[in-house]
């Protein structure tokens, strides 16, 4: 979204919402879920950011548009039923296999960098709310990858409702181990998920689409998977 006005002495437009007013709804209506996962202050400050707010400066009296509330009201909404879906995920701390919503494209490239192959984050997407993104670790040439050599693979709503999360990250065949960010603990992702791990599908067999390049865009890869997300 644009960014938001900072003026304090200004009354706002009908309509708009405060930073106070939004925060108020995202700890209500995430509270509303059950999920025993507790939203962190930097979750908090993300969100609000993501819903136009900005980053530095930010008062609880800082406005942002009436359009731009209810747009990122609508996303939030995704959000929350992705995570109701993912809840038995979600609520992992050791490790944390969900990176909170801080955690974007390049924290992920950040938090990725000196990793082995093989090694994945599992993130939010900011430009597909309700969908989740493993970024992965790939050996040097990887035909998808990206500047930093990761793959970056949304799992999307559709296909939640085929497969449970977990059983499309045991299925991703190149992310061997998820890394907790938050204590850069590095774990074989079979022995977070199951003991009886059946290798079934590959990146090869085109399982997953790619995200799109970057953070802001909204087209998204479709397979075959034959150009590199840069």
């Amino acid at each position: 979204g644009a960014d938001g006005s900072g003026g304090d002495a200004a009354a706002p437009e009908p309509g708009s919402y405060t930073a106070a007013a939004l925060r108020e709804i995202i700890e209500e209506q995430y509270d509303g879920t059950g999920l025993l996962r507790r939203l962190s202050e930097l979750d908090v400050r993300a969100l609000l950011s993501q819903a136009g707010f900005p980053a530095e400066g930010c008062t609880p009296t800082t406005t942002i548009s009436a359009s731009q509330g209810e747009e990122f009201l609508d996303q939030l909404r995704k959000v929350l039923r992705l995570l109701l879906s993912i809840r038995h995920v979600w609520v992992l701390d050791d490790p944390h296999v969900v990176a909170s919503f801080d955690m974007d494209r390049r924290g992920a490239a950040r938090a990725l960098a000196r990793e082995p192959a093989g090694t994945f984050v599992c993130r939010f997407p900011t430009s597909q709310p309700g969908s989740l993104v493993l970024t992965c670790k790939t050996l040097p040439g990887h035909k998808c990858a990206d500047d930093d050599g990761l793959l970056h693979a949304i799992v999307g709503p559709d296909d939640l409702r085929t497969r449970r999360i977990d059983t499309w990250i045991l299925n991703f065949a190149g992310a061997t181990h998820v890394l907790d960010p938050y204590r850069m603990k590095r774990v074989d992702k079979r022995k977070v998920f199951a003991s009886d791990y059946l290798h079934l599908r590959s990146l090869d067999n085109k399982e997953f689409e790619l995200e799109a390049p970057h953070e802001n865009a909204t087209a998204r890869a479709s397979p075959p998977m034959t150009t590199s997300a840069t």
